[in-house]
């Protein structure tokens, strides 16, 4: 089991089940109309089990947004995560493999693991942004721990964890499309 992992995460082909359900979600995303929608609607259970997971609860908001470069950050003052719409899209619209997928949920630990270091006392007073300087900004705890953290997780998840995580956010597609 530990080398279907291992070779899951580094080849990140798609199974065919994952395949199917990815299918189904673009059908469903597409029905939509706004991409901006689809991908909050796509999104929501995937951030919600994560902030589940790492804090113990679903209490931080989710915003989709274009980021211009920027895949997402953290606004610790007002308590929400943002997600660049692309980066999100093409975790779903990408076909045959799922490297797009795993960075989706790579971002959405990530970014989950600044809050909990937020909440826990981790000092930002003196965070550098990547546009001050970037071996800086990549090199602060913060980010070090965040990246280690985020690579953890998602390496840890299974192919059938991945195909139960595509699941859920199909079953949310079709809810919010039969509503």
């Amino acid at each position: 089991m530990k080398l279907a992992k291992a070779f899951s995460f580094f080849v990140h082909f798609e199974t065919e089940d994952m395949a199917r359900t990815k299918a189904m979600i673009r059908k469903e995303m597409d029905k939509i109309g706004s991409t901006e929608t689809a991908a909050y609607v796509a999104v929501l259970p995937l951030f919600d089990s994560i902030t589940m997971s790492v804090l113990g609860e679903t209490d931080v908001d989710i915003k989709i947004g274009s980021l211009d470069g920027e895949v997402a950050h953290t606004n610790h003052n007002m308590n929400y995560v943002c997600v660049d719409v692309e980066h999100i899209c093409k975790a779903f619209y990408e076909k045959d493999v799922i490297i797009a997928f795993d960075e989706l949920l790579d971002t959405l630990y990530h970014e989950v693991r600044h809050v909990w270091q937020f909440r826990h006392g981790w000092d930002f007073v003196k965070y550098i942004c990547p546009s001050q300087s970037i071996d800086k900004y990549r090199n602060q705890r913060c980010e070090v721990d965040a990246r280690r953290y985020a690579k953890r997780e998602v390496f840890a998840l299974s192919v059938d964890d991945k195909e139960a995580m595509l699941r859920r956010v199909l079953t949310t597609l079709l809810w919010f499309n039969n509503k």
